[in-house]
């Protein structure tokens, strides 16, 4: 990987500005932050994260995953729920938000996390010790009995990035990811595999983010696997 790094590096430098320079720029959704809904157990959830998390490519948070997710859930639980995620945020730029908020304690914190430590040129290494502190973060200032860490997207087949920008990114964000599944299964956290569902059509319209559609099915799948924890 290091040897197709420096051969390509001016290839990817080129298209990695081009990229930047030219992607659409999506909003973040309106819609709200945080509420309670449903009937049942009460269960306090916290999506933490990244623009994924923060729904860039759906039109309203109703469309987007923590509107999809909670509203599913609703129909198990008395949901208690906050968003905390911003576009742009890694695993280490996310402990200024946590830092941020008081300490209260959530039954569950799910993570959306990863692509920007990818798309920074982090080391594996480095990805890995900042997922240790994340983690430790998370267990002092919410105490939750569960921790969901969403795997890495596609990027490696995203439409938005050219080759061999595309196929470079794909292959370091499949050893983050790879490295993220061990730390779940050595740390006490659950690891979530996104929904095998990347096309065109249910795409946000920069091929780079979900669409409702994907966010929908991101949601069903998570609200089983809660479901599933809770039971």
């Amino acid at each position: 990987m290091l040897f197709n790094k420096l051969i390509l590096a001016p290839i990817l430098l080129y298209q990695g500005r081009r990229v930047r320079n030219t992607i659409i720029k999506l909003p973040e959704p309106s819609g709200p932050r945080s509420g309670q809904c449903g009937s049942g157990p009460a269960l306090k959830i916290l999506i933490v994260g990244d623009s994924a998390a923060a729904g860039v490519g759906a039109d309203s948070q109703q469309q987007a995953l923590s509107g999809q997710l909670i509203q599913r859930l609703s129909r198990h639980f008395q949901v208690d729920w906050q968003l905390l995620a911003k576009t742009g945020e890694n695993c280490q730029s996310i402990l200024t938000l946590l830092e941020a908020k008081p300490k209260q304690t959530f039954d569950i914190v799910i993570t959306s996390l990863g692509i920007n430590d990818v798309t920074s040129g982090k080391s594996l290494g480095q990805f890995e010790k900042d997922l240790l502190v994340l983690k430790g973060r998370i267990d002092t200032h919410y105490s939750p009995k569960h921790i969901i860490l969403s795997s890495m997207p596609p990027i490696g087949k995203f439409p938005a990035l050219p080759n061999p920008l595309r196929w470079y990114l794909g292959k370091i964000a499949h050893s983050f990811d790879i490295a993220m599944s061990h730390f779940a299964a050595t740390h006490q956290c659950h690891y979530f595999p996104l929904p095998n569902m990347l096309d065109v059509d249910v795409m946000a319209e920069d091929g780079f983010h979900p669409g409702p559609q994907v966010y929908k099915k991101w949601a069903e799948d998570l609200c089983a696997f809660i479901v599933k924890l809770e039971s």
